[in-house]
């Protein structure tokens, strides 16, 4: 075989045995949104209180409109924002677990991706007087990328604090290579 063709072929098996290897590996090569493990983690000091956590996949659309939402009047009994979108909720009190999931398995993420989800926005009940404010300046919402270049793991875990959530699971850098994790 002419050596030409013989590199030629020698790339192209390079080129399939790496894409094997990221698809294998969970490694995305676009900036494709995915499904995770969602784990809520709730603070011991709120062991006495009752707070309800809401998990929202968001489009872009609906993105903007529920990060200007005052988390306030979603949380009002009767809300037609909250009744309207599709979210999974988690109730946290003295008698449930102090740690609950959603798992990346669980139908509602079927619907979130067929609406074109980008993101997760993550709202909660908190007690408290709270000064509403747009996306995550207010300390009861979270708003995460589904995108599989952002994370670094199949679980992201939120914590919630008296006053606030947080994301505890670190984001990669968006200059990450996603084949071997590092910025070039």
């Amino acid at each position: 075989m002419p050596q030409p063709r013989r590199l030629m072929f020698r790339i192209l098996a390079i080129v399939f045995s790496a894409a094997l290897f990221t698809q294998a590996t969970g490694c995305c090569i676009t900036d494709t949104p995915r499904r995770y493990n969602i784990q809520i983690v709730m603070d011991k000091q709120l062991a006495d209180t009752s707070v309800t956590v809401d998990i929202i996949g968001v489009n872009p659309n609906v993105a903007e409109m529920l990060s200007a939402k005052s988390v306030t009047d979603y949380f009002n009994v009767g809300d037609t924002t909250r009744t309207s979108v599709d979210k999974y909720s988690l109730r946290f009190s003295q008698d449930s677990p102090a740690v609950q999931d959603l798992s990346s398995k669980n139908p509602i993420w079927e619907t979130w991706m067929q609406q074109g989800s980008t993101e997760l926005i993550i709202m909660a009940n908190l007690l408290g007087d709270f000064q509403d404010q747009p996306g995550a300046a207010d300390t009861r919402r979270e708003v995460l990328p589904l995108s599989c270049k952002r994370w670094g793991t199949d679980t992201i875990q939120i914590r919630v604090l008296p006053g606030l959530i947080r994301t505890t699971t670190p984001i990669k850098s968006a200059d990450a290579n996603p084949i071997f994790g590092m910025a070039f």
